[in-house]
């Protein structure tokens, strides 16, 4: 079996000073098993330069929805305070309930489907994500 290291992304954040700092963040999987996961959804990887934000517009408009929707609402505390919002954030909201321009206003992770109801018929029950900064909502049995 072929052994590959973990994937390390960096995320460059800026301090006080306006200096940049950049961040090691470990996503806990192999670059085999991330090429899979990007196989299976059709997505080509590709390198870009170090450094070259114009390059990579993706993963860029990605850390700019996070900085807005996610760090400009809560201020870690840690790192492991970080990472424990941005798992929940990923898991909880971001891929499965946010809905994606560039996949025609779908989710990553589909929703279930549901039967068609009225307006006034339709009871919604409401689950709060991040202490209530984002809320998901599903149809009440």
């Amino acid at each position: 079996m072929l052994k590959s290291k973990k994937v390390f992304t960096s995320l460059i954040i800026y301090n006080n000073l306006g200096e940049d700092v950049e961040v090691k963040i470990s996503c806990n999987i192999t670059k085999i098993e991330a090429d899979t996961i990007l196989q299976s959804s059709d997505i080509t990887p590709k390198k870009t330069a170090y450094r070259s934000p114009w390059q990579n517009a993706y993963a860029e408009r990605v850390i700019g929805t996070i900085k807005r929707e996610l760090v400009d609402h809560v201020i870690p505390l840690n790192e492991r305070h970080l990472r424990g919002l941005l798992t929940e954030y990923i898991k909880s909201y971001y891929n499965t309930h946010r809905t994606h321009q560039g996949i025609n206003g779908k989710t990553p992770i589909p929703s279930p489907s549901y039967l068609p109801t009225s307006a006034k018929d339709t009871v919604l029950e409401a689950t709060p994500v991040l202490n209530g900064l984002f809320h998901t909502y599903k149809k009440a049995a």
